[in-house]
């Protein structure tokens, strides 16, 4: 993140009035002694230099502390201050409302070339007020947002620095902080997008107000915001954030990620599942630290909660900090099997050639090639630039394989959806088990018989759409990077060529792709008659609630939202992983066409829309008979209540010394027929594939 044109000062000590941050010290900087230095500014959100002084003008003054020489861990213990005007509480004040954050750079001083960027740190100055006078250690990044790491030292540790803010004037209260000793601590794990964080979101907020728990998230920065701003829905027990590094929105948006994510083969989507957990591997070390910093302040979990990409991470987690652990798995697909009915990736038609299709559909989407797949990417450090077996040996811990232990040990894994969503094949130990889908839910909205209200334009285009006789119709791919031109192809075709009349509104990110100008004519011809409305974000629980059909990507949230309305539904979109699982269901159900990638969407869009009004619908009275549970229920305690099982069970640590199971030594190493032996013996029956509520 930058603060537009640098230029680095020398110390500043006679400023008066300002922002006065004392740099203290670095920890763990890489290389075997380096002469480092931190330069300190302030910017705003996106970067850019911001008016310091109220005269309008941005500022672009970096200030530098000394250069400390030949050291992994300097200290300078340097006030840095950065000029105002005014009191010094109102123009903090001031500058809190402007959004202001401070940058924090590490360089490594060259005396012969340029000075060698080590990391950075990027803090709001909201979030620095908190603790005035207490010191304040901020993760190092990289320019991609992965966490600089120590590799030199065994095992390898995060490169930390330790700021103070000091101010005269009392800062704001932080209730977190003030949190007194609950009874259980959970330290929550995830990485990923939006709809990756937000059931921990749900989960850590029931943990809190059902048991009085302490819950921690560990995650990207990108998601602090919306992790402390749930903080305002807790009545009991407390809610922290910590950092992990890493940059999700960086990994998908350089070329070789949207080639994949374009890709409709199902041998890409194998290597992108495959890479899922890979790719996150530099964040280990940092949920090692972040756990045992913790439990040396006295804070430490009681159990650590997974998501299915960091599961390997999750194991050295709890063997090395000797705390138990549990997953909580979103796409049980990444799940292995010798059960030949259990895929890693529905297949859809993508090709046109039906001999090409059934190729892919039996070579690419089998567990075993998943997991060599996955194999090579944890074992290579091409990608990643980290590897399983030097992140194990790092810890001293031997090289093991992640689904090997997890079998072995039978852990536990909760898997948030509802029983008979699909058929658990046989070999899958008892410890895992399906909950309940689980939402984030505004509690008030929840109650009411009537819809809430919208806002604007939301509630006067469905008020219009309904007074002139239109169904209507909600599209959205929420953050997936489905190009704006692509939407609007389909769109328009739905809302002119449909025999029904409808009013179709998207919900979902405005993609900066240049439009078509007969394309962009044509759009603003159905915005201007009231057929057509795009919008960033809208309340799904609400907007959902007065919609006739849907058109999603395939996420599970929005998915069982849509499903829980009992409405035709189809899934389109890029098609990623688990967003083709639940095409399958919908297609299954018999509640929408089947699911294809956006590119082929043109060609059915107006027939699903079609045969979702027709009379006598066969996909509205497929959809009708649905039980996907009530709308108002948001699965939260059930979940809750299965960690709380898992807790009390008196689960132990990981230990990779420990001896397998015979059915996890015979699933492990893929041997069919000895575990085609041991299902006689337990009289369990294979998978057939998608297993589905009653209809």
């Amino acid at each position: 993140m930058g603060c537009g044109a640098s230029k680095v000062k020398p110390l500043l000590d006679d400023y008066g009035d300002g922002l006065r941050i004392t740099v203290k010290r670095a920890t763990n900087v890489p290389g075997s002694g380096s002469d480092v230095y931190c330069t300190v500014g302030v910017c705003d959100a996106k970067g850019k230099a911001i008016d310091l002084n109220g005269d309008g003008k941005p500022d672009t003054k970096t200030l530098k502390t000394p250069v400390i020489a030949n050291s992994s861990n300097p200290e300078w213990e340097t006030t840095l201050v950065l000029p105002g005007t005014g009191p010094a509480g109102q123009w903090l004040e001031a500058l809190e409302k402007q959004k202001a954050f401070v940058r924090f750079r590490l360089f490594d001083k060259d005396l012969i070339s340029r000075d060698d960027f080590v990391g950075e740190a990027v803090v709001s100055l909201e979030a620095l007020r908190r603790h005035p006078g207490q010191p304040r250690s901020l993760l190092m990044q990289t320019s991609k947002g992965d966490p600089v790491l120590a590799t030199q030292l065994k095992p390898w540790k995060p490169c930390e620095l330790d700021v103070l803010l000091q101010q005269d004037e009392p800062p704001p209260k932080d209730a977190a902080a003030e949190a007194g000793k609950e009874p259980k601590h959970i330290f929550m794990m995830s990485r990923g997008t939006r709809g990756d964080v937000q059931p921990f979101a749900a989960l850590a907020i029931g943990m809190c107000n059902l048991y009085g728990w302490r819950v921690t998230v560990c995650t990207e920065l990108v998601w602090r915001p919306f992790v402390e701003g749930l903080r305002k829905s807790i009545k009991s027990g407390s809610l922290h954030y910590l950092p992990c590094g890493g940059d999700t929105n960086f990994l998908t948006s350089g070329w070789l990620a949207e080639q994949f994510m374009n890709a409709k083969t199902e041998f890409a989507q194998t290597l992108m599942m495959a890479a899922s957990e890979s790719s996150f591997f530099p964040s280990c070390p940092v949920f090692v630290h972040q756990i045992q910093k913790l439990q040396a302040a006295g804070l430490g979990p009681d159990l650590i909660i997974n998501a299915f990409t960091l599961q390997g991470a999750a194991l050295i987690a709890s063997e090395v900090c000797k705390v138990p652990v549990a997953g909580f798995c979103l796409q049980p697909t990444c799940i292995p099997s010798t059960d030949p009915g259990w895929v890693n990736i529905i297949p859809i038609k993508s090709h046109g050639l039906s001999m090409l299709d059934q190729l892919e559909e039996q070579v690419a989407t089998t567990q075993q090639n998943l997991a060599w797949a996955k194999d090579l990417m944890e074992r290579s450090t091409l990608l990643p630039g980290i590897g399983l077996k030097q992140l194990r040996e790092s810890f001293g811990l031997k090289h093991a394989s992640t689904w090997e232990l997890v079998f072995g040990l039978e852990l536990p894994m909760v898997i948030p959806m509802m029983p008979g969503t699909f058929a658990m094949p046989c070999d899958w130990p008892e410890s895992m088990k399906c909950t309940d889908f689980i939402f984030k839910r505004d509690p008030a909205q929840s109650k009411q018989a009537a819809p809430p209200s919208l806002g604007e334009p939301l509630d006067g285009f469905i008020a219009a759409a309904r007074a002139a006789g239109r169904k209507l119709v909600v599209m959205s791919f929420s953050s997936m990077p489905v190009p704006r031109t692509k939407m609007l192809v389909c769109a328009t075709k739905m809302v002119s060529e449909c025999k029904v009349p409808i009013a179709l509104s998207y919900v979902g990110k405005k993609q900066a792709d240049t439009l078509p100008a007969e394309l962009a004519k044509q759009a603003a011809a159905c915005v201007d008659d009231g057929r057509l409305l795009e919008l960033e974000r809208a309340d799904f629980g609400v907007l959902f609630r007065q919609m006739d059909a849907f058109v999603v990507h395939g996420g599970l949230g929005t998915t069982v939202e849509a499903l829980r309305l009992k409405k035709p539904t189809t899934v389109t979109g890029l098609l990623l992983m688990d967003q083709r699982f639940w095409g399958g269901v919908c297609e299954k159900l018999q509640i929408g066409t089947p699911p294809v990638h956006i590119d082929e969407f043109p060609k059915s869009c107006v027939n699903f829309v079609d045969r979702a009004f027709e009379e006598g619908s066969a996909f509205a009275r497929n959809a009708a008979n649905l039980d996907f549970g009530p709308e108002t229920e948001d699965g939260v305690e059930i979940n809750c209540s299965a960690f709380k099982q898992i807790l009390e069970s008196g689960i132990a640590p990981v230990r990779s010394d420990v001896k397998m199971s015979e059915r996890a030594s015979a699933m492990a190493k893929g041997d069919k027929g000895q575990m085609s032996r041991i299902e006689r013996l337990s009289g369990a029956s294979p998978a057939s594939g998608i297993r589905l509520p009653p209809l």
